[in-house]
């Protein structure tokens, strides 16, 4: 077990070596892009959870909030307007100025049902768990398990999400 787990680590530091890519500057970014959160002020409220992108519960409406949070490996601040409603089925609807956060994603009954997601390049965002709090001020996590599962591989250089530099 010793000698698998020497393997392991020997195998996962080569790949450091390696002068196309950077490594660490990756490694680190996966691992941020892990949880999102914001703190948000202004007109709005609601309490709105979601399980993947496809499980949705709740309510939740914000009209030209301020925010201010991490998300896509970085800081900042921004300005959005959102609703969110769900019953098992749901949809999440994001309109941001200054910044970007997670975006619009789930059911659509246009013509017939339909399902849009977030990031049509990345399938691991599917994999989220969210949960949002408002009244007047709020907060708002999601914790992205499809990037955990980044992560780990992106230790042995595969990148699922497509996100590396």
């Amino acid at each position: 077990m010793k000698t698998l787990l020497s393997c392991l680590l020997a195998a996962t530091l080569m790949t450091a070596c390696n002068s196309t890519n950077d490594y660490v500057a990756n490694r680190a970014g996966d691992f941020t892009d892990i949880l999102r959160a914001k703190v948000m002020a202004g007109k709005g409220a609601g309490l709105y959870v979601n399980a993947t992108e496809y499980l949705h519960a709740g309510y939740l409406y914000t009209d030209d909030i301020s925010s201010a949070g991490i998300a896509n490996r970085d800081a900042g601040t921004w300005n959005e307007s959102s609703d969110a409603w769900g019953l098992l089925l749901g949809r999440y609807n994001e309109a941001v100025e200054g910044g970007y956060y997670s975006g619009t994603y789930g059911y659509t009954f246009d013509d017939g049902l339909g399902f849009e997601r977030a990031d049509k390049d990345n399938w691991m965002d599917m994999l989220e768990f969210r949960a949002a709090l408002m009244l007047g001020v709020g907060v708002d996590l999601e914790l992205r398990t499809g990037e955990v599962i980044d992560f780990v591989l992106g230790l042995f250089t595969l990148d699922l999400a497509g996100d590396d530099r």
